[in-house]
């Protein structure tokens, strides 16, 4: 069967090419057992230029080709709406259930109740405080988390919770983290 997502000009890009983020992505998917996840990806794609794969890592088409695969769904959150117009362009064709949601992440995970999701990234503001507010904000019981440029962002998480994996971006010293699931 020829899947819609072969047309997507993104997604062949992205298939031609290799970015420093590839291999964390596809790391933590293979985590998963090719079961149907649950994904709340925090922050979209800022620019979808085709050089901008190389810093954005457009992981949205990574989650939906999973999901489209494997079955689940996807919640991107952005406070940005042109961000989440850039992730529909990278994911058009791909038949997946995903959500766009245009808010406030950290208004979002306030009120998540008792949503749970298997898989969380955090790739939202560039504030170390908004991504451990975020973090201690979903259920680890259940949740399998990454955090982008972590030496960043993640500054104060890495202070307040060590039980991480540290994964390096491809042929860089950028640093990702892994936040297994908590007994």
């Amino acid at each position: 069967m020829l899947f819609m997502s072969q047309y997507n000009k993104y997604i062949q890009y992205l298939k031609s090419t290799e970015g420093a983020r590839d291999y964390i992505f596809e790391h933590c998917l293979n985590l998963f057992d090719n079961k149907p996840i649950s994904i709340l990806e925090i922050g979209a794609a800022r620019n979808i230029s085709h050089q901008s794969r190389f810093s954005d890592g457009w992981s949205t088409i990574f989650w939906a080709l999973y999901i489209e695969k494997y079955g689940g769904k996807i919640t991107i959150i952005d406070i940005d709406q042109e961000a989440l117009t850039n992730c529909k362009h990278l994911v058009e064709g791909i038949d997946s259930d995903i959500s766009f949601v245009n808010t406030d992440a950290n208004t979002y995970v306030t009120n998540m109740n008792d949503k749970e999701y298997d898989f969380v990234y955090l790739d939202g503001s560039d504030n170390p405080k908004e991504m451990l507010y975020q973090f201690e904000k979903i259920n680890r019981k259940h949740t399998l988390i990454l955090c982008d440029d972590f030496s960043s962002k993640g500054s104060l998480l890495r202070q307040k919770y060590s039980d991480y994996q540290l994964l390096y971006l491809r042929d860089t010293v950028f640093e990702m983290a892994i936040y297994g699931k908590i007994p």
